[in-house]
């Protein structure tokens, strides 16, 4: 008699070939890879809303459970040095190039994906976008930690993120951490870009802010990927 382990690795490996019907165009790179990401991000889903219309838990508590172990430390390494601190009362993880430390460098705000609702900058993949970002550009990447709209309503997040951007691009606030105030950007993925794309695209900004161009590039997939990037500078009265 067939076990509930061997039943369950059956219907799940059956799941995965029905869902590899996926198509890619002819330049991806490593379509298989993409595909299988994509086949347990669909089952995560499932489950999240089957779970939810069973009653047991919340859509967006199944993923902050399935998170958790992917949550990283603000640890550095002999490349970047990782901080958190505070900026008007928002987290903020900041990594910093070691090499040519004596010197201004670019700055780079990041807000993270993955949804608003879950996601924090100490994810995994969002840790090291940023690390990689730091260490190959030789720039200071700046990531706020907003508040998760599971909890708050959803106009705190862009509270969080506006207030966090006013108070950063001062010029003595940037080279506090060793930005240059003239070479400074903006950008996120998925729900972040969503936050840039507003950002960048607001009209009524303080006089310390000048928005010398609103999107840059825009990246999209059949997956629901995006990222999207706005050059940002500061500029005194």
């Amino acid at each position: 008699m067939m076990g509930p382990k061997a039943l369950c690795l059956m219907i799940f490996c059956a799941l995965m070939a029905w869902h590899m019907h996926t198509t890619f165009s002819a330049d991806y790179e490593e379509p298989w890879k993409i595909m299988f990401i994509h086949f347990l991000e669909k089952i995560c889903e499932i489950t999240a809303s089957v779970l939810e219309n069973l009653g047991i838990m919340s859509y967006w508590e199944f993923y902050n459970i399935i998170t958790k172990g992917y949550i990283t430390q603000p640890t550095s390494d002999e490349n970047i040095t990782v901080k958190e601190t505070k900026i008007n009362d928002i987290l903020v993880r900041y990594y910093v190039p070691k090499r040519n430390s004596h010197k201004l460098k670019r700055g780079m705000i990041y807000f993270h994906g993955g949804s608003p609702k879950f996601a924090k900058i100490a994810l995994l993949p969002y840790e090291t976008f940023a690390r990689r970002a730091a260490n190959r550009l030789d720039a200071v990447v700046l990531a706020p930690d907003y508040q998760q709209s599971s909890k708050y309503h959803s106009q705190t997040q862009w509270n969080d993120v506006s207030d966090f951007v006013k108070s950063l691009l001062h010029p003595e606030t940037l080279a506090k951490y060793g930005v240059d105030p003239t070479r400074v950007c903006i950008t996120g993925d998925s729900a972040g870009a969503t936050i840039t794309a507003a950002l960048t695209q607001q009209h009524a900004t303080p006089a310390i802010l000048h928005f010398s161009s609103n999107i840059l590039k825009i990246f999209d997939t059949s997956l629901d990927y995006r990222i999207i990037m706005g050059n940002i500078s500061s500029q005194d009265n």
